[in-house]
């Protein structure tokens, strides 16, 4: 057999070869899956007066559990006729456990459930009540999982709730005069039942409780917080107990009762903004003092 013919041959065998090995050889899989869900209530908040709005905000996120493994984050679009709805979607990074009739949780505005580093500013769009303090959650359940589209669907509309209420305190002297423009606070619960953070474990949130500290970039008169306190819901009363610096570095004590009416649910708007605080009195040792050279 010539050289010609032998060439021609081996390209056979080879393109036969490639052929089969196509075959074989699955396509590359396509890289997430997409959600989308039709949202109602919150999430960003503006001060109106009085009143505490909430609204959702276009690039808002919200991230996407399954008993608590972070699947993914999506992203809000605002109705543009309505705020309080918005359409969330976005690409899940995986769907590991994911099948029709899986409960999923959505979780805003932030993946950490974290009240730590709060600076008392007041509510706006885009400040850090709203970016990283105002967590709510909704549930949802899948309804089909398309491997062609590589797309999931839900049932209904994600409800979001309040997990927290939000707080504007003002401090007197005496409860009385005008507001002491202070640098900073620390709050604690008489019940020591406020949030500092919360994780997921064992199929359910868990909670570190202890006091909540806020520090202002500048001097306020009125300064703004989130508080989770879980004595909601017990029909009880608390008592919060305020450790105060001024502008000028002086400590001041008070308390201040919420009353049970108060503490019945989450998602309110409540205001003290003549709390009584009296400056800490300095005490002296009876320890004689004496020199370290």
């Amino acid at each position: 057999m010539s050289n010609k013919y032998i060439s021609i041959a081996l390209m056979g065998i080879i393109a036969l070869a490639a052929c089969q090995r196509a075959e074989e050889d699955p396509a590359p899989a396509k890289v997430g899956y997409t959600l989308i869900v039709d949202a109602a209530h919150t999430k960003a908040l503006a001060l109106d007066g009085q009143a505490l709005n909430s609204f959702w905000a276009d690039g808002e996120q919200v991230a996407v559990y399954l008993d608590g493994a972070l699947l993914g984050r999506l992203s809000a679009t605002a109705d543009a006729s309505d705020a309080s709805q918005a359409t969330l979607a976005g690409t899940l990074e995986t769907i590991a456990g994911v099948t029709a009739g899986t409960t999923l949780t959505l979780l805003y505005p932030r993946d950490s459930w974290d009240y730590s580093g709060q600076d008392g500013s007041a509510p706006s769009a885009d400040g850090a009540l709203a970016t990283k303090y105002d967590y709510s959650t909704a549930e949802v359940t899948v309804a089909t999982v398309d491997d062609v589209n590589q797309t999931i669907s839900t049932t209904g509309v994600a409800s979001f709730v309040n997990r927290q209420s939000m707080y504007r305190f003002g401090f007197k002297l005496g409860g009385v005069g005008e507001q002491i423009p202070v640098k900073g606070f620390t709050v604690a619960s008489a019940a020591n039942t406020l949030v500092r953070s919360r994780s997921w474990a064992a199929g359910s949130w868990t909670d570190e409780l202890g006091s909540i500290s806020v520090n202002a970039a500048s001097p306020l008169t009125l300064s703004y917080v989130s508080l989770r306190n879980n004595i909601v819901g017990m029909s009880s009363s608390d008592t919060y107990t305020f450790s105060v610096i001024d502008e000028d570095n002086a400590l001041y004590l008070g308390q201040k009762e919420i009353p049970a009416q108060l503490l019945d649910t989450h998602g309110k708007f409540i205001s003290a903004q003549s709390i009584a605080v009296a400056k800490a009195a300095l005490t002296t040792s009876s320890t004689p003092a004496s020199e370290v050279w």
